[in-house]
């Protein structure tokens, strides 16, 4: 049975249309949940006929209000797993109480722990850093602080614009992202409070990707030659 996810993104939404169309998806979207009632996210939720539901923060005159209606929301839709993707906002103890435990998954611009907030680009540049990449955790109370389930890493260039970094990197994102949510839909990763799992092996550090694996490259035809549960076992490697 497909594993019913829920998308929480409150901008231009690039790496929701990732994870939507991955071919072959173990999961499906159930729904886009948004914070922003112009956010571009909701355009392309509608173009590829997915549900959309947006409860903007000023409508709600508290943080436990706001999220107890965003719960109520993922609930009433059957949604068994939260992917943030782009949403704004550090979600706190009731919306965890319910989508806890590793059932809501964050991507973040950076190294983690390095490099945690926004900005991480430039941060990363004026840093002198030789390296950056993205990160994809399990969301807790902290900011960018929950289990590091996989990283994904590039060497930064000489020289190198923001622009030019920021887009290396989500592409990243957007590749990696969508293989994970895959391989918990078909239980190679398992992700709960007894820690992280990948083909039934506990991890002891984070599943780790370069920039150079055949899943970041363009002519890659891993996502429409292979079944999505081949695709997941292949590509998620033990460290």
């Amino acid at each position: 049975m497909s594993l019913p996810i829920a998308v929480l993104a409150s901008g231009d939404g690039s790496t929701f249309e990732a994870i939507a169309t991955l071919p072959q998806a173990p999961y499906h979207v159930a729904l886009l949940l948004s914070d922003q009632p112009r956010a571009f996210v909701l355009k392309r939720a509608q173009r590829l006929s997915i549900k959309t539901v947006v409860l903007p923060r000023q409508n709600y005159p508290n943080r436990a209000s706001h999220e107890a209606a965003m719960v109520d929301c993922l609930q009433d839709h059957g949604v068994a797993q939260v992917a943030l993707a782009g949403y704004m906002r550090i979600v706190g103890e009731v919306f965890l109480d319910a989508f806890g435990q590793g059932h809501t998954w964050n991507t973040h611009p950076s190294l983690l722990p390095a490099y945690p907030g926004l900005d991480t680009h430039r941060r990363v540049l004026q840093a002198g850093e030789h390296e950056h990449g993205c990160t994809i955790h399990v969301v807790d109370s902290t900011v960018d602080g929950g289990a590091i389930i996989a990283q994904a890493r590039l060497p930064v260039h000489p020289h190198e614009q923001v622009a030019n970094l920021e887009q290396r990197v989500k592409r990243l994102e957007q590749r990696l992202y969508p293989i994970l949510l895959a391989a918990l839909a078909t239980e190679t990763l398992q992700v709960n409070e007894q820690g992280i799992r990948c083909h039934g092996r506990l991890l002891t550090r984070p599943l780790l990707f370069q920039e150079s694996d055949p899943l970041f490259q363009e002519s890659s035809s891993v996502f429409g030659d292979m079944s999505s549960l081949s695709l997941a076992l292949q590509l998620v490697q033990m460290p």
